[in-house]
């Protein structure tokens, strides 16, 4: 319904973005369309896309003096600037939509801020920090008895194990965050799920069982068109068909990710090139 309506979506953002000075139907639309489709527009907008979006409607929350509307808006503007690699800039959101949380005193928002937050400090190599933010995100989480919340947490917390090298700890959440995204019907949850699942087989030398989550998390991504996750996908699984001695495969699954990344101008395209300059020179990467 989404994918039907999407040229209309767009139009309908865009009146209301041109007239946010003088036209209080067009203040609340703009400040409604990020958090209307929060769960599809990461699938179909580039991250600059998404960043016009949403600070137009910073602005028409701002206007309109909902923070809660504000400290939503932030942590989406920080999502999408986390998506284009500037960590840094991310963090900036983040912490002013997490003081924001605490100033409504709204657990639900501060706990996404924690996850948000910790995924930044994951990216900046301070593990400590981002574990002890996920723990609490997950006390919050089941307080609430938010079952997405946790079983993205339990899936990002399963990450941050694995990285520092407890694999085994790291597929025991990751299966548990699987369980609940399938409870919970969300496919985009999923197919993260199989991908984190696979990276923790990976550490642990499991590379059969590694590429099996990735060939699952494929399929989810073709499902729902998730562009991104299907490149991916295919960069994970073609790096392992490589390691396993299946090079016809890997080729292809990595030549299949890099023309998807460059369609959707993805930031890690220029690695899969190079990996593909190294293996044509008989490298592994």
């Amino acid at each position: 319904m989404f994918d039907a309506e999407w040229g209309n979506i767009k139009t309908g953002q865009a009146w209301a973005e041109a007239n946010l000075r003088n036209d209080e139907a067009a203040v609340a639309c703009c400040n409604d369309y990020p958090a209307a489709g929060a769960y599809l527009l990461p699938l179909r907008q580039h991250p600059r896309e998404r960043i016009r979006w949403v600070k137009a409607a910073l602005v028409a929350a701002k206007s309109l003096g909902s923070v809660s509307a504000e400290c939503a808006h932030l942590g989406s503007l920080g999502t999408a600037y986390f998506d284009l690699g500037e960590t840094q800039r991310a963090v900036e959101f983040y912490e002013q939509q997490l003081a924001l949380a605490r100033r409504l005193e709204n657990p639900s928002s501060e706990g996404r801020a924690m996850n948000n937050l910790a995924l930044a400090y994951v990216r900046l190599s301070e593990i400590p920090r981002a574990m002890e933010l996920y723990e609490r995100r997950l006390a919050i989480a089941r307080q609430l008895g938010d079952r997405r919340g946790e079983a993205n947490v339990l899936s990002n917390l399963g990450s941050a194990y694995a990285l520092t090298g407890e694999p085994d700890r790291a597929i025991e959440l990751h299966e548990k965050a699987l369980a609940l995204h399938r409870e919970n019907g969300d496919r985009l949850g999923e197919g993260r799920a199989l991908g984190n699942l696979g990276h923790a087989y990976s550490k642990k030398g499991q590379n059969r069982s590694a590429l099996e989550c990735f060939e699952r998390r494929l399929v989810i991504a073709r499902e729902i068109r998730d562009r991104r996750g299907e490149a991916i996908a295919l960069s994970n699984a073609g790096l392992l068909l490589k390691n396993l001695g299946e090079e016809a495969k890997a080729l292809a699954y990595s030549e299949a990710s890099l023309k998807i990344r460059e369609e959707i101008e993805e930031r890690n395209a220029a690695n899969i090139r190079r990996r593909l300059a190294e293996w044509s020179q008989g490298k592994v990467t």
